[in-house]
């Protein structure tokens, strides 16, 4: 079965925005792709669905906030792409819970902070 997996991005501070009176935006970009099993290894053939490259349209004050926003944007497109791939499967435009997704990052700090408030701590238990 095909997968969906979503890359997503982002630079802090780095664009101009004279227009917007600002000196600087963080940059945000997501890529939403259908593929087969295998797409870690390259080895296989994959389709790019959707992609979206753009200046943040909040305001952030970190790294991790410009990233966690950019995974935040990317979760909603997939979720977007989902729904829509569901509409031409059956008809009914509705969410696609059963159809295999990731969403991939390199900002190492958005996915330990994501690890650190859902795993369960030792004493938790």
């Amino acid at each position: 079965m095909r997968k969906l997996s979503v890359f997503s991005d982002a630079a802090f501070a780095n664009a101009d925005d004279a227009k917007l009176g600002a000196d600087v935006r963080s940059q945000c970009g997501n890529c939403v792709v259908l593929a087969a099993p295998g797409l870690s290894d390259g080895s296989v053939a994959s389709h790019v669905l959707m992609w979206e490259s753009s200046s943040a349209k909040r305001v952030v004050r970190s790294t991790l906030a410009a990233e966690a926003y950019a995974a935040s944007e990317t979760a909603e497109a997939l979720s977007w792409i989902k729904a829509l791939y569901k509409e031409i499967d059956t008809g009914h435009f509705d969410s696609d819970e059963g159809r295999p997704s990731h969403l991939l990052t390199d900002a190492r700090s958005l996915v330990d902070a994501c690890l650190l408030y859902t795993s369960p701590s030792p004493r938790d238990s």
